[in-house]
């Protein structure tokens, strides 16, 4: 949803593909075909409804998810029955039944929370958050869009930051906070010209045109519009050609440069025809009435504004039908017609006293934001300081520990040095002592050996001077004989 033009348009933006036109009969045929695989049947089915109905038909294109829900259900295809609940989210929230959508929306995130299936998490969080944003319950809506930027950045996914950025700078642009605004549309373009997604890119551009068109400063907004233009007309983008038609006239017209914001509006007016879009058509109309307003050609805004304000009445958008009674008040006012003029400017004031309302229960919903949001960066900071805290005292420990054990292995180290060194003397010293007994034992064996060699000797000479055993016998015998 965005502000944009003359006055607030609360204008949601609906990105799909604009390429090739597909033969959705033929999408038909393949789910008919019960021989095809489910899952081939449940994705013609899927594209049949996206391409046909859900744009154009809401009603049909809810009786068709139905089908598709029941059938997913019945081959017991968990994923395609979560993708069901989207897509009924989606056609519930077109019909303005917004509580429902959430409904159907929670349904398909349980699945996938059972599944952990991240990307379609994300992707239902992200609609859950558009779906608050209407609601004006900006905290829920940017706690969605919080939790869809946690899972795509786990993913390492990029290519849909650029969308997610836009998403949470679009929810600062609606309470008004333009400088934050800005920041998260220019993250967008950081990550959408990364990622190569021009589509995004030039959402982010128009974004950040009518955040500096909301300032008063109409020449930057011109240059993003002007290049928001450009890559929508080269992806053939005819939507968003005709939104930036609008916002360029509508810069335009500030300047007072009439001529050629009247250029711009019926172009965008001829972009929404051609993609039979009533909705953009009216915006354009409504654009235009109030030009020719100003250029008090009553006539021609009285047959434009009437034009936009039964499209705005069909489809409840109040804001709008208030702006358009405005529009249509000042066109009788001017061409004379007090009385239609006056019925009008009924029917403005019944619309401002219920807008002032809402405003009312914004301006309650903003505050609670802020402070839900001042007290989550609280509590997030004493969570990091706490963090921090814990974090210091584990490293404290940790060196402590190193300390003690660096202190233990010096110690140890040195116990081992004099260890080393008591053995080391001991070697010596038993070196030693062993070199002296083997001296010892060397100079005990040359004594002995010298001793014996004496006695020997000494044998020899004793044996040479004594006589023998023989002669002692004879004489020994001879002495007895006589």
């Amino acid at each position: 949803m965005k502000k944009s033009g003359l006055f607030a348009f609360l204008f949601l933006l609906i990105q799909f593909n604009s390429g090739a036109q597909v033969n959705t009969d033929s999408l038909y045929k393949v789910w008919s075909d019960i021989k095809n695989k489910d899952t081939t049947r449940l994705h013609a089915l899927k594209d049949y409804i996206w391409k046909k109905y859900l744009f154009t038909n809401y009603d049909s294109a809810y009786i068709l998810v139905q089908e598709q829900l029941k059938f997913a259900k019945k081959v017991g295809n968990k994923q395609w029955e979560a993708d069901g609940y989207n897509n009924e989210g989606v056609t519930y929230f077109f019909r303005g039944k917004y509580n429902l959508a959430l409904r159907s929306y929670l349904q398909g995130l349980r699945i996938y929370t059972e599944m952990d299936d991240k990307p379609g998490m994300s992707k239902l969080y992200g609609n859950m958050g558009g779906v608050y944003e209407y609601q004006g319950d900006y905290p829920m809506a940017l706690e969605c869009q919080l939790k869809s930027l946690a899972l795509e950045k786990e993913m390492g996914s990029e290519k849909v930051l650029g969308a997610i950025y836009a998403n949470i700078g679009a929810l600062y642009d609606l309470q008004n906070d333009y400088d934050k605004a800005i920041d998260y549309y220019l993250k967008s373009v950081a990550y959408s010209k990364k990622s190569g997604n021009l589509r995004d890119l030039s959402i982010a551009f128009s974004d950040i045109a009518l955040c500096y068109t909301h300032r008063n400063d109409i020449a930057t907004s011109l240059k993003y519009e002007l290049q928001s233009l450009k890559l929508r007309q080269q992806l053939g983008d005819e939507p968003g050609i005709a939104v930036s038609y609008i916002n360029l006239g509508a810069a335009y017209h500030s300047l007072h440069q009439e001529d050629t914001a009247l250029r711009y509006f019926r172009l965008s007016l001829e972009s929404a025809k051609k993609v039979k879009d009533e909705n953009l058509e009216a915006l354009a109309s409504a654009n235009l009435g109030f030009l020719f307003v100003a250029q008090k050609k009553w006539s021609n805004a009285i047959d434009f504004c009437q034009k936009a304000l039964v499209t705005f009445e069909n489809s409840g958008q109040m804001h709008r039908e208030k702006f358009t009674c405005d529009c249509l008040y000042q066109a009788y006012k001017g061409s004379g017609n007090t009385k239609l003029a006056l019925a009008y400017h009924e029917r403005m004031v019944v619309f401002a006293d219920s807008l002032l309302n809402d405003e009312k229960k914004k301006e309650i919903l903003k505050k609670e934001f802020e402070f839900k949001f001042t007290q989550k960066s609280l509590a997030d900071s004493l969570r990091n300081e706490t963090r921090d805290k814990i974090k210091s005292a584990k490293v404290e420990a940790q060196l402590k520990q190193e300390a003690i054990i660096r202190y233990a292995l010096y110690a140890g180290l040195a116990l081992v040095i004099v260890f080393s060194v008591f053995l080391y003397n001991r070697f010596r010293l038993i070196r030693r002592q062993k070199k002296v007994i083997e001296a010892q034992k060397h100079l005990v064996e040359d004594k002995q050996r010298e001793i014996i060699d004496s006695i020997r000797y000494a044998s020899r000479i004793q044996k040479a001077l004594l006589p023998g055993n023989s002669y002692i016998h004879g004489k020994l015998r001879k002495h007895e004989k006589k």
